[in-house]
């Protein structure tokens, strides 16, 4: 979000009840976050599937005679691949996360994830992060505010 000043009078504006200090506010508009998508290793997924036992099954599922389907085996050794290379999952592009979120759902529909591992590794991409970066000073809500 652009700090402007208008942005941040706002924001001011709309703190219920209204803080008593200036000070006060700073301190309560910093504590806002919003979620973004962070990008992860993909070992982190792999370590993650290894606690829960999924990771073998996946495995297994692209173990000739397997019953998966080739989407499924093809979505699978792409995974196997980003860890094998110690890649990071770029999930903070709209477009890598769209189509991580695809693969977790298809391998999630062919029995292969849970439905709880599914919304374990979708929140591993996302993170709380502050909606004010740089924080807020007393100096920015005085001039903000035309307080000074």
């Amino acid at each position: 979000m652009p700090n402007t000043y208008a942005v941040i009078r706002g924001a001011y504006q709309a703190l219920s009840p209204a803080p008593a200090t200036l000070a006060a506010a700073a301190a309560t508009l910093n504590a806002q976050t919003q979620p973004a998508s962070v990008n992860v290793p993909a070992t982190a997924v792999r370590d993650y599937l290894l606690t829960t036992g999924e990771w073998g099954a996946l495995m297994l599922a692209i173990q000739p005679g397997s019953t998966a389907t080739q989407q499924v085996q093809g979505i699978i050794l792409s995974l196997k691949t980003l860890v094998d290379t110690g890649a990071t999952v770029q999930s903070s592009i709209a477009v890598v996360r769209s189509s991580v979120t695809g693969w977790l759902g298809a391998m999630q529909t062919a029995g292969l994830l849970s439905a709880a591992t599914v919304a374990a590794l979708e929140a591993m991409w996302t993170q709380n992060v502050p909606v004010w970066s740089p924080p807020l000073t007393v100096g920015d809500l005085q001039t903000a505010l035309g307080v000074i």
